[in-house]
């Protein structure tokens, strides 16, 4: 968890997303606009909102 938080050092989307919360979650950081990536199933997620709540947002995507 401590190394997918890491990548998130120049995170600019902390109003929509905490990088704590993504990290958690299982995402990491790709560098690209607000693009995460799961560092288990590799599914990239983007676009995100205040309100997603990140495993919500991946169990929806990526089943």
């Amino acid at each position: 968890e401590e190394e997918r938080k890491a990548t998130y050092h120049d995170w600019t989307y902390g109003h929509c997303q905490s990088a704590s919360v993504l990290a958690k979650a299982g995402f990491f950081f790709t560098g690209v606009q607000d693009r995460t990536q799961c560092a288990f199933c590799r599914g990239i997620l983007r676009s995100w909102e205040s309100t997603d709540d990140p495993r919500e947002e991946h169990e929806k995507h990526f089943p």
